[in-house]
């Protein structure tokens, strides 16, 4: 009877004494200008070399299997309606997150950013990644 206890004690807390691997899941990455940004007379050097860096870490994060898509609506750059999106490959929240993070228009304010989940209905194949 007391080794039957045990056990169920043991499973009662289990998930307390395992590292359970957080799920993979789709997220997508909505970005769009803040009001200041909306007039492109406020762009300066710094936010020319903000976006700059946006689309060189983009692509870094594309060759590194992060992200499956990214890119913006074709809207001049002063449509409100204007915004980007990056879809990421199955990660776990915390990298999603992680990732949103490392973004320079987000971390420098330039632009909003809001993270969904999502589902990938149709796409073309995705490229292996190294080691799988």
């Amino acid at each position: 009877m007391r080794l039957l206890l045990l056990v169920l004690a043991f499973l009662a807390f289990k998930p307390a004494f395992s590292q359970e691997k957080e799920a993979l899941k789709q997220f997508a990455i909505h970005l769009t200008l803040t009001e200041r940004y909306l007039d492109t007379l406020n762009w300066d050097n710094r936010i020319n070399q903000l976006m700059l860096d946006y689309n060189l870490l983009l692509k870094k994060l594309e060759a590194e299997g992060k992200i499956i898509l990214a890119g913006g609506v074709a809207l001049p750059p002063r449509a409100p309606e204007r915004y980007d999106i990056i879809v990421l490959r199955p990660m776990t929240i915390n990298d999603a997150r992680d990732l949103l993070r490392q973004l320079p228009v987000v971390s420098s304010g330039m632009m909003r950013a809001r993270l969904y989940p999502f589902e990938l209905k149709t796409s073309l194949p995705l490229p292996e990644l190294p080691g799988e």
